[in-house]
């Protein structure tokens, strides 16, 4: 059995819990709001306008970035980064001026964001066509593997170290023939080489001087050609594309020796260079 009193206090209390339950259905909202044609078709062009005007201007300044500021400068540089990003920055302004005020003014921070990330990667896009082949080049040329040694029956053992090779041989007048590759992106007719070796206390010998494309070269590359075996982990030139070359060390006696080997290259915009020195440590057994 169940008093009066208490049948009330339960009675308003259940009124009181449906009557909040009730209220926050009421809050929530399940209609949709009304479809403008006429207002979307002029966000859709307002889109339009700006993903048309951030597009040519990133192509126009990739295009004066490359031949007017790149031609001017020494090599890679932070301002290469710094200045598209600032524009990037200059993007709500630029709308502002350009783009009529009735388009404009539909624009919101989502917009911004987009203009952004379409200005850098569209800057990015032909800048990277701008300075790579066939319309730039950018990229040096490089000796990708690294020094190598011709087997013969007076090089008895090559060992690779982290700067260069430690060569055990049979007497103290070996015959050593050297090699190398050189690899580049793109032509390797316009590369200078200028490799010498500075002998265990004696003189500095220059082994070249001169062009890929000149006589000596072909005579190194055509000695290269005639070694069959390489005593170090894989020959020195790994691709078809590069060119091998060999030099002949003569009399090298026991000590370590250095040898440089420097590339240059007329690049465009900019002059590419390469150098690198190895060490020669020629062991008697």
């Amino acid at each position: 059995m169940v008093d009066v009193d208490t049948a009330l206090k339960a009675s308003a209390y259940s009124g009181k819990k449906r009557s909040k339950e009730d209220a926050s259905k009421e809050r929530v909202s399940k209609t949709l709001e009304p479809f403008d044609p006429a207002a979307a078709f002029e966000k859709e062009k307002a889109d339009a306008w700006s993903m048309w005007l951030v597009i040519s201007l990133a192509a126009a300044f990739a295009l004066f970035q490359r031949y007017v500021i790149l031609p001017s400068m020494d090599g890679p540089a932070r301002s290469i980064w710094l200045l598209p990003l600032s524009i990037a920055f200059l993007l709500p302004s630029i709308h502002r001026l350009i783009i009529p005020s009735r388009f404009s003014e539909l624009y919101t921070g989502g917009n911004w964001f987009r203009a952004g990330m379409l200005f850098l990667f569209t800057w990015l896009a032909a800048s990277v066509a701008m300075i790579n082949p066939p319309m730039g080049d950018i990229a040096s040329p490089e000796v990708p593997e690294g020094l190598g040694i011709a087997a013969n029956d007076d090089v008895s053992a090559v060992d690779m170290t982290d700067d260069g090779l430690i060569l055990s041989v049979a007497d103290d007048t070996p015959e050593i023939i050297l090699g190398f590759s050189v690899r580049d992106n793109w032509r390797l007719d316009d590369v200078h080489l200028n490799a010498t070796i500075q002998r265990f206390n004696d003189e500095e010998i220059v082994l070249a001087d001169w062009d890929l494309d000149s006589i000596e070269a072909s005579a190194a590359s055509t000695q290269y050609e005639l070694v069959s075996n390489w005593s170090t982990p894989g020959e020195p030139s790994s691709k078809v594309d590069d060119l091998g070359l060999a030099f002949e060390l003569e009399g090298l006696e026991a000590g370590i020796h250095t040898v440089s080997i420097r590339l240059t290259e007329d690049g465009d915009p900019w002059e590419n260079t390469w150098s690198k020195v190895y060490t020669l440590n020629v062991q008697i057994q």
